[in-house]
């Protein structure tokens, strides 16, 4: 249901010019008509807020969505915190879910008729301020009190809900009961409450609830869902509701619902740790822990590695029994690895937060091992976790968008040492107290957390074929011409997507080696040196071929591979030509791996994920010599430049790669 490259909520929050400057480009190319109608506006002290109608037709790509030729109006509510003459915050709610109805992105879900389940009384005046009267509807509302509720609103009062749009009385307090029939326990709490003046109210609020109902045509899930919404509200003199706009996104709740949850399991050890820091290795893809109940499937595999960088960032509160909490900020950085090549990352994720460890300090409760001269004190569940926002998500985990907050539940022990003559008591509080060297950790830990994709940046699997031909060849290296967009050859099997290609036959290709090291030659005449190298493929513009539009570069390091064995060697004595063969079909290997340095103009988008693999195919033609025994004539060729007539090659490039977003 849900648009896949959109990441909920919507927008995300921008700090600074340059990032409000790059959405907003954005917005403008999805939306080349795109304007605003402004409604009304309040101001009080430093804060103004502003009603509006957005409006715009997309004609353009928007956030990985392609054109549609649909228009669509949505209110909007912004709040704008001034600092002197500037603006230090403005804060926008808007439905994105009806946006995208509008726009033919999505159908609209199940909604069931907004019919109250009562009759609705006459209003009882309250005699309450605004900001009083604000409060008292609120907390009828987190009653669930209907019929209270619709007595603090006027009959014809004048309500704009932005998932309904306008409505009466009736409608809004109909959409109330509906919600809580999808949410039992939903209840409101305010950020802020800010008197406008002239009876209005404007108001920032969190909903809560656990979808244990039918809701938007979606059975219980038993999910906590958050909501922020925004809100003007105008009382009279007896204190009732005449008007209301209700803004909040209906988008962000689904997405809560329909998000694919996840538990994984790691273990690992501190790699560094004193009283205040502890930076941790840890391992995936392992559990579950009998500590978690959790059914869900993973995210991660055991090709999954991480950093925990903790900190506490307050002294630590120890409770009479001698349980010491600690507040605790830090960063998981996780990594996933190449299952061929180990030490090459293929993505990340970079996570942030703050929780509580909660660590077990009672003497009588530690394990002593007197043997190795420590003692254990353990750290276990339900307690100590980070509640963690993801940063950054690149290559394998870059389609990736977190939903709600992730945590991170931690249980394990740390090894402290035993003083002699120190009774272990104040052993372990000296121990507490930064006096006393830290042994180490050990510890299980379990992520949790809802995400939804991405797929326009799902990594996938390409291959792509081509030839080339030598311009320059010698032993210290060769410079290549290469042109692709070819067919598939016979002697590479390749498992890739075939739709998933970059190249075509306007692309060329230029790569250039530098011999590294001294030539090997086995018994069987098998020739073997190492190369470095850079290469480009280069689009060219259509019309002025002259002209780049853009290329992929990169780093090149291999092994080339000949057969120099006269028995194998196809020899034209009409031609005055010796051919050998060389390339993977000798070897099994790729013939060279790729690090992607820079991609630009109509490649700019691809992001090359782990390295890219090289093989090749081909033949070396080699000068007859007359008079010169076959074997040596090969093997002069190896020395003699000038005996080098050239060489061409069939190449097969595969590799990995997702789409950034523009």
């Amino acid at each position: 249901m849900m648009p896949s490259s959109i990441t909920y909520p919507y927008p995300p929050p921008l700090n600074g010019k340059e990032e409000i400057r790059a959405f907003f480009e954005e917005v403008f190319e999805g939306f080349p008509d795109f304007s605003t109608k402004e409604g009304r506006v309040l101001a009080a002290s430093n804060i103004v807020v502003v009603e509006h109608n957005m409006i715009g037709t997309l004609l353009g790509e928007w956030q990985g969505i392609p054109p549609t030729g649909n228009t669509g109006l949505t209110p909007h509510i912004d709040i704008y915190d001034f600092e002197g003459d500037k603006i230090k915050r403005m804060t926008t709610y808007f439905d994105v879910l009806g946006l995208m109805i509008q726009l033919g992105v999505i159908l609209p879900p199940e909604m069931p008729s907004l019919v109250p389940s009562f009759t609705l009384p006459d209003p009882e005046p309250t005699g309450l301020s605004p900001l009083e009267a604000n409060a008292e509807l609120l907390a009828r509302w987190n009653a669930h009190d209907m019929t209270g509720f619709a007595k603090m609103i006027r009959p014809d009062a004048e309500i704009m809900e932005s998932a309904f749009g306008m409505a009466d009385r009736d409608t809004f307090v109909a959409s109330s009961e509906q919600l809580f029939q999808g949410f039992s326990d939903m209840r409101g709490e305010f950020v802020r409450s800010i008197d406008m003046g002239d009876g209005w109210v404007a108001i920032e609020v969190v909903f809560t609830g656990t979808h244990d109902g039918m809701f938007n045509g979606i059975p219980a899930t038993g999910r906590s869902s958050t909501l922020r919404a925004a809100s003007i509200r105008r009382f009279d003199a007896e204190g009732l509701l005449t008007d209301l706009s209700l803004y909040y996104d209906n988008m962000t709740v689904m997405t809560q619902l329909t998000a694919s949850s996840f538990t994984d399991y790691g273990s690992g050890t501190t790699i560094e740790l004193a009283v205040g820091k502890g930076i941790w290795q840890l391992n995936w893809g392992q559990g579950p822990w009998t500590w978690s109940d959790s059914t869900d499937q993973p995210l991660l595999d055991p090709n999954v590695s991480a950093i925990l960088d903790l900190r506490t960032t307050a002294p630590a509160d120890v409770s009479a029994d001698l349980i010491a909490t600690l507040p605790i900020a830090g960063t998981l950085t996780l990594s996933a690895h190449d299952e061929v090549y180990k030490d090459v990352t293929i993505g990340t994720m970079v996570l942030s937060g703050a929780g509580i460890n909660v660590i077990d300090i009672n003497a009588s409760r530690v394990i002593v091992d007197e043997g190795a001269g420590m003692f254990l004190a353990s750290f276990h569940p339900p307690d100590p976790k980070l509640t963690l926002t993801l940063e950054e998500a690149t290559g394998v985990f870059a389609y990736i968008n977190q939903v709600g907050a992730w945590e991170l539940s931690l249980a394990g022990s740390y090894a402290v040492p035993l003083i002699e003559g120190l009774a272990l008591q104040d052993n372990i509080l000296t121990a507490l107290g930064g006096n006393v060297p830290l042994i180490g950790g050990i510890g299980e830990f379990a992520l949790n957390g809802l995400y939804t994709t991405d797929m326009s940046k799902k990594v996938k699997s390409f291959c792509e074929y081509g030839t080339g031909v030598s311009l320059r060849l010698g032993a210290g290296g060769a410079l290549w011409d290469q042109t692709w967009g070819k067919g598939a050859y016979e002697w590479h099997q390749c498992d890739a997507d075939p739709n998933a290609g970059i190249l075509n036959e306007n692309i060329s290709g230029m790569l250039e080696t530098t011999t590294a090291g001294a030539p090997q030659i086995d018994e069987n005449f098998i020739l073997s040196f190492d190369f470095g190298g850079n290469f480009a493929l280069t689009d060219n513009n259509d019309i002025n071929p002259d002209e780049i539009t853009g290329q992929i570069l990169g780093d090149v390091k291999g092994t080339f591979v000949a057969d120099m064995n006269a028995a194998n060697a196809i020899v034209d004595e009409a031609a005055s030509t010796i051919i050998i063969a060389f390339g993977t079909e000798l070897s099994g290997d790729p013939d060279a791996l790729i690090t992607i340095t820079e991609t630009t103009g109509t490649f700019g988008s691809i992001q090359a994920v782990g390295l890219w693999e090289w093989y090749v195919s081909g033949t070396i033609t080699i000068a007859l010599v007359d008079g010169l025994p076959l074997q040596d004539n090969i093997m002069a060729g190896l020395g003699d430049p000038d005996l080098l007539l050239g060489a061409e090659e069939e190449i097969v490039l595969s590799g990995s790669y997702y789409r950034s977003s523009p």
